[in-house]
């Protein structure tokens, strides 16, 4: 396998490991402190999503109202979440 490194400096707390595990569901985060990784993490599909994922469906009311943008994951397996409006399935 290849192995691809993100470095971002002083942003320990700022990373959201959800997102990351919406478009890197299998990446290790190694924390690193004084040149030594201290602490291992892996993203994980979040529950929720709140303005990540726009809905497609034009029908939609987040396409024509100023709506907060809600998806819930209904399968993890295939990663697929739905619209918590229109049940609208994202496409990634």
């Amino acid at each position: 396998g290849t192995k691809d490194i993100i470095k971002i400096e002083d942003a320990t707390e700022s990373v959201d490991l959800d997102v990351l595990g919406l478009v890197a569901r299998t990446a290790t985060v190694g924390i690193v402190r004084g040149g030594k990784i201290v602490e291992k993490k892996k993203p994980h599909l979040p529950e929720h999503v709140v303005n990540i994922i726009k809905c497609v469906n034009p029908r939609c009311v987040t396409t024509t109202e100023p709506a907060v943008q809600m998806f819930h994951l209904v399968h993890s397996d295939r990663q697929e979440y739905r619209c918590d409006y229109c049940d609208e399935e994202a496409k990634f």
